[in-house]
């Protein structure tokens, strides 16, 4: 099992409720000032990836190695189990503390194309789907 930690961040509702009241008096169509107020609060505004939380509490870069091929922009980065174990649970334990929102993404390692490895993370992508061999029977 593989997982990797997301960050949630929250906008503000007053300051969005604002900006729309500022766009219905100025150049805002109602269109633009509806998108805008039905835009939902929430949104994924980073990974734990390149940096931690230390035990301090305080941001630290995380020195994990860098793989020294190019690796696709669909990858995406994961803890392996000891990676988890050494920097995940930390890092939500921080989290936690902090009050910060994140959540846990898991995918198992047989959904996934693995793409780069070593001990502590790993770089996968969705698997392609393979296409039937069979003719399909179209009557």
């Amino acid at each position: 099992m593989f997982r990797r930690i997301e960050l949630i961040g929250r906008y503000d509702p007053e300051e969005v409720e604002e900006l729309a009241r500022d766009l219905e008096n100025g150049l805002g169509t109602p269109d633009i000032v509806a998108a805008i107020r039905a835009t939902p609060l929430d949104y994924k505004c980073g990974l734990t990836g390149s940096h931690l939380f230390g035990p301090d509490g305080n941001s630290e870069l995380l020195q994990m190695n860098v793989p020294r091929r190019t690796i696709h922009k669909n990858c995406r980065f994961f803890f392996t189990e000891e990676g988890w174990r050494r920097y995940g649970r930390p890092a939500v334990d921080t989290c936690w503390r902090k009050g910060l929102r994140y959540r846990v993404v898991a995918v198992k390692e047989r959904s996934v194309e693995v793409v780069y490895r070593d001990e502590f993370q790993v770089a996968v992508r969705t698997r392609k789907k393979r296409e039937s061999s069979s003719p399909e029977y179209t009557g």
